[in-house]
């Protein structure tokens, strides 16, 4: 994907090696960015997910007895 993205958007007689690797690493920083935004969204709701439910007692009832 990201050497189509290169070969489609680039002058590749113009661009140099450095340009490259900088593109290269650009990607994969936002990889692993969107990756650890991901774990921590996941993370967030397993933590929220836990507590559901603590002291609720039937829908005629109130909280913890």
């Amino acid at each position: 994907m990201v050497v189509t993205t290169i070969l489609e958007s680039k002058d590749l007689t113009t661009f140099s090696v450095e340009q490259l690797i900088g593109s290269l690493l650009t990607h994969e920083t936002r990889l692993n960015l969107i990756k650890d935004s991901m774990e921590q969204a996941f993370k967030a709701q397993l933590s929220f997910g836990r507590g559901k439910g603590r002291g609720y007692r039937g829908a005629n009832k109130r909280g913890r007895g």
